[in-house]
């Protein structure tokens, strides 16, 4: 007996597509697109205007190395995985150096995200639910703070759902939509390697759940394995035929093995768990959880596919707790991916509340109405406090001056400081010219559109170098002939690193050994103040 056909008969193809909800109403489709088309370019340009966090920035100076022609990690040290890198590149080559790139080309992947959902949801019968996300999540993801979107976890959150509207079954063309799942689940993996959990996950899934009709398991977990092998062997062929290699493995295996790796308490990382889920995300976790509860409820009534995709979604949000514990950091955007599982459970609730107030008993009808408008007046009020909770940028007056300032008064380092250092910086040097940043400035350097003096840029982390490490001497070495090859026409540096805030510079006791090194080769060289801000020093060498 041929095992396709016996599947087929198992799982018929009108039980896959049976619908859980109504179709859409066509007014309210009509009037869903004309929200979404004015929604849509008012929140491009609100998020454009949203500084960059420090770890973007140093992403996007990354990126600009790259686009300039050095390589990752082997022209910028970093411990991060290098589809990140490639992200905010990309965001460059289409729109130059700019403060806004790569917020507005995070916001195009946002755009591809909701579409994927929209189809994950559609394929379980929940067309509603698809429509709802389309209005919801956007505006809830630029307000989710500086340093939650465009993270790496909530865009790998959003970046799973593409892939499991991709491992759904359909059908037929199966082995196709699974080697692009795979393909997909191989992207996120060099984004954030612990989310390596959620492709373990779907390969189970295949071994476990029900046969599809139009594929073999056994073909069917080749297909997804495929995929996924196929894009992390490309990055590996990419760095072996650059001779990267073996410094991404230096960076972002071994020394976060030998010194980033997470060592924050149990309770402290509950306590941000709460903070999240309770506090910044209260509404969006309530109504989630109610929606995930009244998905399970109706499990005896759904099809295999809407039972399929409730398991996925408990599992997406099993490997962002998993990713959580595993870097063990307690950062807050380490839960980033939860959001977009909360709000397709929202749209659930809704979609699925929507149903109820449609038929029925009269009595349920009134309940589920009743309960829809809550849930309406809940999500307006929310998305209106969190655009509320942005206030407008701050504006203080301050230029630089080409005569520079008084070391002893010190500036406010605002985001117009920033942006009149990037401006003196460009006036005052010249293309070819080398630039040095010690602390979290990164913004300044890149936009600046300078090279920096060392690879060792992510000076925060390569602060932990120790002389236990096999690679210390080599570094310290590397290091020191770098500031020799090529002297900084401007180095930045943060008050906090050092001592003394005038020439000549001292560091602490206990200060980082590449810190030292560069203090001192600073203090040799013909350096003068330029600024002095409340956080941070510029010197600029005498021409």
């Amino acid at each position: 007996m041929d095992p396709v056909d016996t599947a087929r008969r198992a799982v018929p193809d009108r039980h896959l597509r049976a619908p859980l909800a109504g179709p859409v109403p066509r007014r309210f489709l009509i009037g869903a697109a004309l929200v979404w088309l004015a929604m849509t370019p008012a929140l491009l340009l609100f998020y454009a205007t949203i500084t960059p966090n420090p770890d973007q920035a140093l992403f996007d100076y990354i990126g600009w190395i790259s686009w300039q022609g050095g390589s990752y990690y082997a022209d910028a040290f970093e411990i991060n995985w290098p589809a990140v890198f490639l992200v905010h590149e990309l965001g460059q080559r289409l729109f130059g150096a700019v403060p806004w790139a790569f917020r507005v080309f995070d916001y195009l992947v946002l755009l591809g995200v909701c579409a994927g959902v929209a189809w994950f949801l559609v394929q379980a019968g929940l067309a509603r639910a698809a429509v709802l996300f389309a209005l919801i999540y956007p505006p809830l993801y630029v307000t989710a703070g500086g340093w939650m979107s465009g993270q790496r976890d909530i865009m790998v959150g959003g970046l799973a759902f593409i892939a499991l509207a991709l491992a759904l079954p359909r059908g037929r063309g199966d082995g196709i939509a699974l080697v692009a799942a795979g393909a997909m689940l191989g992207l996120i993996v060099l984004i954030r390697p612990t989310w390596l959990a959620l492709l373990a996950l779907l390969l189970v899934a295949e071994v476990i759940g029900a046969a599809r009709p139009s594929i073999r398991r056994g073909p069917a977990v080749a297909a997804l394995a495929g995929g996924a092998v196929a894009v992390i062997a490309g990055a590996v062929g990419l760095g072996a035929a650059s001779g990267t290699l073996r410094d991404w493995w230096e960076q972002a295996v071994l020394f976060v093995i030998l010194d980033y790796r997470g060592t924050s308490p149990r309770l402290e990382l509950l306590g941000t768990l709460s903070e999240v889920f309770l506090s910044w995300w209260h509404w969006p976790v309530a109504l989630g959880l109610a929606g995930v509860v009244l998905w399970g409820a109706s499990w005896s009534r759904i099809d295999a596919i809407s039972r399929r995709a409730l398991l996925l979604t408990l599992g997406v949000l099993g490997v962002v707790l998993l990713s959580y514990g595993v870097m063990n950091k307690g950062f807050q955007y380490h839960l980033g991916g939860a959001l977009p599982v909360f709000v397709v459970w929202m749209c659930v609730l809704l979609d699925r509340t929507w149903s109820a107030a449609e038929g029925g008993h009269p009595r349920r009808m009134t309940a589920a109405r009743g309960l829809l408008a809550g849930c309406a007046v809940l999500i307006v009020a929310g998305l209106g406090s969190k655009f509320a909770g942005f206030s407008p940028r701050s504006v203080d007056g301050h230029t630089i001056g080409a005569q520079g300032i008084d070391a002893g008064v010190a500036l406010p380092l605002n985001q117009d400081a920033r942006m009149a250092l990037v401006d003196w910086i460009r006036a005052e040097t010249d293309p070819q010219d080398r630039i040095f940043q010690w602390g979290w400035n990164y913004q300044i350097v890149q936009l600046a559109e300078r090279l920096p003096s060392t690879r060792f840029i992510t000076t925060p982390v390569i602060a932990g170098l120790n002389p236990r490490m096999p690679f210390h001497d080599d570094w310290v070495e590397e290091a020191a002939a770098d500031f020799a090859n090529h002297p900084p026409a401007v180095a930045l540096l943060e008050r906090a690193a050092v001592r003394t805030h005038t020439l000549p510079l001292e560091t602490h006791a206990n200060a980082p050994i590449l810190l030292q090194l560069y203090v001192d080769r600073l203090n040799a060289g013909d350096y003068d103040i330029a600024f002095t801000f409340d956080d941070l020093l510029v010197l600029r060498h005498r021409p």
